[in-house]
């Protein structure tokens, strides 16, 4: 039952941070577009970016803006692509980190900061 309470309890903070987010961004106070503000704050159940940018180091796409949807590496299930071809090409230079369990999460700017 901890583990299920604690689970749910991270779901609602989850959830009320996101819901902050969009009280500050309705509140006009910050001249970015609401999709900067959400890419740059809002955070998924699993703690990193709710909205995940591509991992190839040539493409800027995000999780889930104009019908993104990222593959996840099957191996390591950390590093997203939003293709074939991408994922393909970064493997080379992700093959010794996959394998060794050493790929990072992504995480938001802000969360960056924090441990800096």
């Amino acid at each position: 039952w901890v583990d299920m309470n604690a689970k749910m309890e991270a779901k609602d903070l989850v959830r009320n941070w996101n819901r902050v987010v969009d009280d500050y961004t309705a509140s006009g106070v910050d001249h970015r577009g609401r999709r900067n503000i959400e890419n740059a704050a809002k955070i998924g159940i699993a703690g990193g970016p709710l909205f995940r940018i591509c991992e190839a180091d040539a493409c800027a796409n995000v999780e889930g803006r104009e019908g993104v949807k990222l593959l996840i590496c099957s191996g390591c299930k950390t590093a997203v692509y939003c293709s074939k071809f991408y994922q393909k090409n970064a493997w080379k230079s992700h093959k010794s980190s996959c394998g060794s369990k050493t790929v990072k999460v992504q995480v938001l700017p802000s969360q960056l900061a924090c441990f800096q």
